[in-house]
């Protein structure tokens, strides 16, 4: 019977044989290696994984997707969300079993986008007992603030000189509201001032939606300390008194995984978009999600926020001015 992909699970599988085999030749399996697979799904990647290794186990939270798993001889299939499995647990009992105790885990996957960040904060709670982790999915390089040895919980923040085009050394941290969250997007105000999305994976189908921006501050704060950090809106709790979207209701939500944007118009206006994440959906229903742009007028203004245009118009002088200067 054909698998129809389940959207609140964000499956997508893979079947491209040249990207599988890239996949697997980026994976390297050899026998005997302790090995992890996070969604095996169709086994696409499973079979050429396993066919290397004699045997994987895997973690599936589509309980028909594991009864199928189950049938292969070479596969020991955990029935479980991967977010509530005790890895260091799981290395000492495949460890147990194991020609060569002692060898640390690799985990792999062709990974969801909307889960990639939980899990990796997931893992790093079991950094010892792991020796790499490697996935399918590109936008997992999106992640550069993400620590090896940080806090959980905490996302790093590298400071960047653009005139002398390198790395200052100065980091500083953001504190997550929960470790499972995840940033949308990190818009500039001025040179200490940041707007930040902060997120969780949920929607208004699955979960409990975790949406809000932040209003972040560096100025004043050390090298290795936390930013300042402020709520400006929440994304569930949206004022609509003339119920511009027609739904009888007196409040707006924006439930989306895919929150990605934030520009600030004026002190008072912020402008919000969601990448659509086309085909897949959950966000408002069951069905793909709609691209949104909402224009929100917020209670207390920021002050300080120049328009768009005028901070372009600064930022061009600005590129001119060190372009003249390097030249003669």
């Amino acid at each position: 019977m054909k698998h129809i992909p389940r959207k609140r699970f964000g499956q997508h599988f893979l079947s491209d044989r040249g990207i599988i085999e890239d996949i697997v030749q980026a994976i390297a399996p050899l026998p005997g290696q302790p090995m992890v697979e996070i969604g095996p799904g169709l086994a696409a990647l499973t079979q050429p994984l396993v066919e290397r290794l004699g045997r994987l186990t895997v973690i599936e939270l589509d309980r028909d997707l594991a009864l199928r798993l189950r049938l292969h001889g070479q596969l020991e299939v955990i029935e479980s969300d991967v977010l509530k499995v005790d890895f260091t647990a799981l290395a000492q009992a495949m460890g147990e079993k194991a020609a060569q105790p002692g060898l640390k885990l690799r985990v792999v996957g062709n990974l969801p986008y909307n889960i990639s960040t939980p899990i990796l904060f997931h893992l790093l709670d079991h950094v010892q007992v792991i020796e790499d982790q490697g996935d399918g999915v590109p936008d997992v390089v999106h992640l550069p603030c993400l620590g090896h040895g940080d806090p959980a919980g905490t996302l790093r923040i590298n400071e960047f000189d653009i005139d002398q085009e390198r790395y200052t050394g100065t980091v500083y941290f953001y504190r997550l509201q929960a470790p499972e969250h995840a940033i949308g997007d990190m818009t500039a105000i001025d040179e200490t001032r940041f707007l930040v999305i902060e997120r969780n994976g949920a929607t208004a189908t699955s979960g409990t939606p975790f949406k809000k921006i932040y209003l972040i501050d560096t100025r004043g704060v050390a090298s290795g300390a936390a930013v300042r950090k402020t709520e400006v809106v929440d994304l569930m709790q949206l004022a609509d008194p003339d119920d511009l979207n027609g739904d009888g209701q007196r409040s707006f939500t924006f439930p989306y995984v895919t929150i990605e944007s934030v520009l600030p118009l004026n002190s008072r206006t912020l402008l919000v978009a969601n990448d659509n994440n086309f085909p897949y959906g959950g966000g408002r229903g069951l069905n793909a999600d709609a691209t949104e742009f909402l224009k929100i007028r917020l209670a207390n203004p920021i002050p300080g926020v120049r328009p768009p245009h005028l901070k372009q118009d600064r930022d061009a002088r600005r590129c001119e001015m060190s372009a003249g200067l390097g030249q003669g």
